[in-house]
Order: C-alpha cells, then structure tokens, then sequence
C-alpha cells in the first residue's frame, strides 16, 4: 500500500465499518510502519478516534521519544487540548522544559485564529491554554531562562511569576507548578539508598564527595535528604572542580510527606568533563534528616560511566562514600 495517511486512515475507517478484515491488516501494517515527525500527530489524533490502541500507544511513544521534533511540527498545533494535556503531563516526555512552553503557546495562538480571536494578547493565549498552563513545570526551566524567556509576559499572573522566583531563589516550593523532573535527556543517578537512621545537623559536620564522567556532559541537579520531622533545614552545597571552589549554592530542605528525599536544580548547568574530578561539599543547619547508605562506586546509565570516590585531600573529608546527605546527583547528556 504507498498511500499517505490521509488516504490510510478513511480506508482504516471504511474496512472496520463493512468489516473487510484483509484491508483493516494492511492499513494497520501501513500506520506501524510508516510513523515520522511529519505524521504522527495526525495518526495519533484519529488513532483514538478508530480505537485502534495498539497503534496509538505505538504513537504516542513516539511522540514522547522525539519531542524536541515533534512539538515544533505543525502536527502539534492541530492536536486535541486533551491529546496535549496528556503529552505533556507525562514524565517521559523527552525535551527541555522550555521547548514545552513554546510549544503550548503556539498550539494556543493557533485556538485563537480558529476562534478569530487576537493570537498577540496573552490574556486570550492563557484563556485557550486553560488548564494545559498548570501542567507545564516552569521550576525546570532554572532561574535564567524563566526570566528571559516567561516572566515579562501576561501568560502568568502576577502571583505565579513571584511564586516561581520564590522557588528559584529560596529553593523552597511556593509555586503550584509541578517541579518533578522529566526523563528527558536528564539521568539520575541515585548512589545511595534510603537507610533507617537519621543525620544529626549543627552546622559543622561536611559530607562530601568526589566523581568522575567518562564523557562531557552537564550537572543539573544535586539530591539532598529532607528533614524527618516538621521543619526546615538550611544550609550550603559547595561544587568544586578538581580543588576549585566553582559555585556554592544556598539550600532550604522542607519536611514532606510525600518524599524522604528532593533534588535541588542548580540555575545554570554545570559543565562536567572526563578530564577533571569534582567534588559537592555540603553542610547543614538545623534538625535531623534521612540518610543514605550503601552507596554504589560506579555506575553507567545510556553510555555515561560515573565513578564514585572519597575526596582525596584533608579539605574535603566528612562522611564515608557508603553513607551521607546525598542521594544522587542528575546530569544531563550533551
């Protein structure tokens, strides 16, 4: 069959309707088989309309694997506001947190062409993204890309711009925003696991460790134990490369009850490179938290080896390898 989708899928709808069951396999084989940037929201869309959910789940992995494509496709702007709430509510939607944004907002403009309305005004742009806005994670995007590209717009109140700097700056949640991390390109490596006890804090303790990459990538985020009771915990997270002080960054940890553990974005990437070892030294100020044990040495996850070690200098000393504050760090591939 060398027909485009456009004819594939009135035949697909025809065939299960007079039940012609040979030319239901052959369109069926065809829309598995011919899946691309240029299609797939398309399928995706009238997929769900045959109930065909074999093919859909096909698709709508496709689309989460290739997203940074996918979402600047003209595909994208003609897709359902249920269809788009779903892809991007989901954690294994693969692109920066930005692109995302981007994307919502032009499939926006397109509702309001449709509805005649102006697609310039971002107080009609917000009225068509309805509940879509609550499902982009602006706390992802870091402190640096949010002022520059989202906060001197009208697409969010007022309110949700002061919220969302709180987060950025004090790294407490203020915001309504979903701050859970996608898969992305992003990989966590979670050294540690949880153990039962407990890390006393007084503001003079250092748990520290090193690592090695076996290739260039970027440090993103650095996980951290939250306290086991009520309260905050504060204190300071310094990043070095090799004995370098690079960047020390100024952490609040908050009780949950939904978690033992968060990860605390940096606002700018840290560059990682093969050639250097770096070292996160941490100390904290304030009640108890939950701990980390048996941590691993080495670990590899989609071609990127992580070694583990103790620091090797007297300034770095604190908690052995296998225990400590820190449950893992994120990096993301270059």
């Amino acid at each position: 069959m060398d027909q485009g989708p456009d004819i594939v899928i009135p035949l697909l709808y025809a065939a299960k309707k007079y039940c012609v069951t040979n030319l239901e396999t052959k369109c069926r084989e065809y829309l598995e088989n011919e899946i691309c940037v240029d299609n797939v929201c398309v399928i995706l869309e009238h997929s769900s309309i045959l109930n065909e959910h074999t093919i859909r789940a096909k698709y709508f992995e496709y689309v989460l694997e290739n997203a940074d494509n996918v979402l600047k496709s003209e595909g994208f702007i003609s897709l359902s506001k249920a269809t788009v709430e779903e892809l991007i509510s989901c954690d294994d939607l693969i692109c920066e947190e930005l692109g995302v944004f981007n994307a919502c907002i032009q499939w926006a403009k397109k509702r309001c062409e449709e509805k005649h309305m102006n697609s310039s005004e971002d107080k009609n742009l917000r009225q068509e993204l309805g509940s879509i806005l609550g499902l982009i994670r602006f706390p992802l995007m870091g402190i640096e890309v949010f002022a520059e590209k989202v906060s001197d717009t009208s697409i969010l109140t007022a309110d949700e711009i002061i919220a969302l700097f709180q987060d950025f700056v004090l790294k407490l949640r203020h915001s309504k925003f979903n701050n859970k991390m996608r898969r992305s390109s992003e990989i966590v490596f979670s050294q540690k696991e949880h153990d039962v006890g407990t890390l006393t804090h007084t503001g003079t303790e250092i748990d520290c460790f090193s690592f090695k990459v076996s290739k260039t990538c970027k440090l993103i985020a650095i996980g951290q134990y939250l306290p086991v009771n009520e309260g905050v915990v504060k204190g300071q997270v310094e990043i070095y490369k090799d004995e370098s002080l690079e960047q020390t960054i100024n952490i609040s940890l908050t009780h949950s009850t939904d978690s033992i553990e968060t990860y605390v974005r940096l606002d700018k990437a840290f560059p990682l490179s093969p050639e250097s070892v770096y070292t996160l030294r941490g100390k904290l100020n304030g009640q108890g938290t939950y701990q980390g044990h048996k941590g691993k040495t080495t670990m590899n996850s989609d071609g990127l080896d992580i070694t583990f070690m103790l620091p090797k200098t007297s300034h770095f000393q604190g908690n052995c390898l296998s225990t400590g504050q820190f449950p893992g760090i994120v990096v993301r591939s270059c």
